[in-house]
């Protein structure tokens, strides 16, 4: 995916994977994410690599529902920061798009909360806080 010049580190070509996954502003993100769902040594080097990393059959079923809604907050948050930035907005800091996705995730979390198996979601989210 080929979307133009890349509007957070003024790149000549902006790509799915540069912007989501490889830009130092992305990469600042990635790292607390990763650091909260515990799997801070993690590398993804491609939007595939990410995505197989998602299906991992390892995984328990609330950890990897967790790093699903974990990764599409994270997603969306850098996507939305880059169309902000695109249209003039403001720029915000890495560390302010992770407190939208850390909010967010509280959110969704606190939500499925009455839902069977999701009480220990919020734990797991904490657990490496």
């Amino acid at each position: 995916m080929d979307i133009g010049t890349f509007t957070f580190c003024s790149t000549d070509e902006e790509t799915r994977d540069h912007l989501l996954l490889h830009c130092r502003f992305a990469v600042e993100i990635w790292d607390w994410v990763k650091q909260r769902l515990g799997v801070p040594r993690t590398h993804f080097n491609s939007w595939q690599a990410m995505i197989g990393w998602l299906l991992q059959q390892r995984w328990s079923p609330r950890r990897r529902l967790l790093s699903l809604i974990v990764c599409q907050a994270t997603v969306y948050h850098i996507w939305r920061e880059r169309n902000d930035k695109k249209h003039e907005r403001s720029p915000t800091t890495p560390l302010a798009i992770f407190n939208k996705i850390d909010r967010v995730t509280k959110d969704i979390l606190l939500a499925r909360r009455g839902n069977k198996g999701c009480t220990t979601l919020l734990s797991l989210w904490f657990k490496y806080s």
